[in-house]
């Protein structure tokens, strides 16, 4: 059963994503009354996610996601925004934030955007224990002299390099500029 930590300031909102959460027993919600207090219990127990409030005092919505990617970054995010602060959800969700909910809309969409983020969330934990696996990795592919799958192949290895774990952002970007020519320049002038 996951864990759900909702933060909020207002005991009722707080009590009505509980009561959302809580229909068919699939999740074990704790709350919390703002950002410092979830701090306090995620120190305790680490959450399987979080859904916080954007405008709290002490810590709000913004700083929480802030606090949470660099100290649990493997915790996800949901932002709940009252009607007028979705640019500002735009930005939490640039600054790390999993994905976020209005409050006029949370009835309908909150039990779902926690199924999906909780999904990608293990799908994400799943990959990387994978990854952790690989001994050996051996892939061929037949591009034939189709420039349109040279990006996603790129796309593709870089993300591989990135998973596994090798080298910096700077240094697998570079990799992927030098892996991009040098098939380009094979398909244009070497293929012909």
């Amino acid at each position: 059963m996951a864990l759900v930590l909702i933060v909020d300031d207002s005991a009722l909102e707080r009590k009505l994503a509980a009561s959302l959460l809580a229909k068919g027993n699939r999740f074990e919600v704790c709350l919390a009354e703002d950002g410092k207090q979830a701090l306090r219990m995620m120190e305790r127990r680490l959450p399987d996610i979080v859904v916080a409030d954007l405008v709290m005092p002490n810590v709000n919505g913004l700083e929480l996601v802030t606090y949470i990617q660099e100290r649990f970054a493997r915790v996800p995010v949901i932002l709940m925004t009252a009607h007028g602060s979705e640019d500002i959800a735009v930005a939490a969700l640039e600054n790390g934030a999993s994905s976020y909910v209005p409050k006029s809309r949370l009835a309908e969409r909150l039990l779902e955007t926690v199924d999906r983020v909780l999904a990608r969330s293990r799908a994400e934990r799943n990959r990387e224990r994978l990854i952790q696996c690989v001994g050996k990795l051996d892939a061929t592919f037949y591009l034939e002299n189709d420039v349109s799958l040279v990006p996603p192949l790129v796309d593709y290895l870089q993300a591989t390099i990135s998973a596994i774990g090798i080298g910096s952002e700077a240094e697998r970007l570079r990799v992927g500029i030098a892996l991009e020519e040098a098939i380009y320049n094979a398909m244009l002038h070497g293929n012909l």
